[in-house]
């Protein structure tokens, strides 16, 4: 668990949300990332993202290190 305290509560559950639907997608703002504390996760490898030009969206999937994560906070 000691993993997890180095994310937030709102990461932790954008997370859940990504395993339960596949993705999730955000608007660019001003063609900045609309979600700059998912771009941590990104860094840290347990998401991947593209753009999706043709709606303005970063799409965000877990990659199987966020898989695994996920799988250990839901038990």
């Amino acid at each position: 668990m000691a993993e997890t305290e180095k994310f937030s509560k709102s990461q932790i559950a954008t997370l859940k949300h990504i395993q339960k639907k596949g993705f999730a997608g955000y608007r660019r703002v001003d063609g900045k990332p609309a979600c700059p504390e998912l771009e941590e996760l990104v860094e840290a490898g347990y998401l991947s993202e593209s753009y999706m030009e043709m709606f303005g969206e970063d799409v965000y999937r877990l990659t199987e290190k966020g898989e695994n994560l996920v799988r250990s906070l839901v038990g």
